[in-house]
């Protein structure tokens, strides 16, 4: 027999708010947001009376807070794209994170990071409520994805961890450090102790990869370095990566260093370059390419 438990209790708590005819249930809600099997034509229905719902105080009342789950988080975050007001949802999950137990807040930093970008939450004072909810790692990753300028008193906050906060051995945890982060927001800064660091770790990094398929980690590095939108560390993709001729390929997939530096730089250096060359044959785009970045390596611009 087919429970129809769930439907039920969405049914009840969607005509309740329509119609006004019963007190809104915060467990119908968190029962129907824990189910695994939510569509989204259901969550089109909750977007429509989200405005008039107090769905903060059905999440972070204490009587409630106990019950948030894995899949409530990722239920939420899926409403911001039904929802009008873009900031509610994740400035909820904001608020909500000291309340999670470890593996929830590693979840919840993680969706965070994904969408706040999406969700304009690149002003000061919700970045300082990130600062203060979430792991200093957490505040860094937003504050560098939001291409802010740094203050005076947060460039001398980025330096204390920089130069305080010792080197991580792991390669696969270096981009989510706190020396790492703070070494790229000083480096939109042209700050060259900061540049000199992600440079040696990054070289570092990759003379350390053993296996071929692990070549991909450069991605990580990469897409760092380059947002930094700072010369140095761009021309170093260029002349490492877009220059280079490492390759390997396997019946079902590959890799290549040129492939590499154009991905990761299509998504910052302003030039048509990319589009153009698209449709051209590999060998012949690969030149173009190249041709190009060797004619306009002092003179490029960035996106904005």
């Amino acid at each position: 027999m087919i429970n129809r438990l769930p439907l039920f209790c969405f049914c009840l708590f969607f005509a309740t708010q329509v119609f006004g005819q019963a007190k809104f249930n915060c467990d119908s809600l968190l029962n129907f947001l824990g189910q695994r099997n939510n569509h989204g034509d259901r969550f089109d229905e909750i977007a429509k009376i989200l405005p008039g719902l107090d769905l903060e105080t059905c999440v972070l009342e204490n009587n409630n807070s106990a019950k948030i789950n894995d899949e409530l988080i990722h239920n939420l975050y899926s409403l911001i794209h039904h929802c009008k007001d873009k900031k509610r949802i994740p400035l909820l999950m904001i608020e909500l994170n000291p309340r999670l137990d470890e593996g929830l807040q590693h979840s919840n930093n993680q969706l965070l990071v994904i969408y706040a970008s999406r969700s304009g939450l690149g002003d000061e004072e919700v970045l300082n409520k990130i600062k203060q909810n979430f792991k200093l790692e957490t505040y860094y990753r937003l504050f560098f994805g939001f291409k802010k300028k740094l203050s005076n008193g947060q460039k001398r906050e980025a330096e204390q961890v920089f130069y305080h906060q010792e080197t991580v051995d792991s390669h696969t945890r270096i981009v989510e450090s706190k020396k790492w982060l703070a070494a790229l927001l000083l480096a939109t800064e042209n700050h060259s102790d900061a540049e000199n660091y992600l440079l040696e770790t990054v070289q570092t990094a990759i003379s350390k990869i053993k296996k071929k398929y692990e070549r991909s980690l450069i991605y990580k590095y990469g897409y760092d370095l380059v947002h930094t939108k700072n010369n140095l560390l761009v021309n170093y993709i260029v002349d490492e990566f877009l220059m280079g001729d490492y390759e390997w390929w396997d019946w079902d997939t590959g890799y290549s260093d040129f492939e590499a530096g154009r991905e990761i730089l299509s998504k910052v250096i302003d030039t048509p370059i990319f589009a153009e060359t698209i449709m051209l044959e590999y060998k012949v785009q690969k030149q173009h390419i190249r041709k190009w970045f060797k004619e306009h390596r002092n003179n490029y611009t960035f996106k904005p």
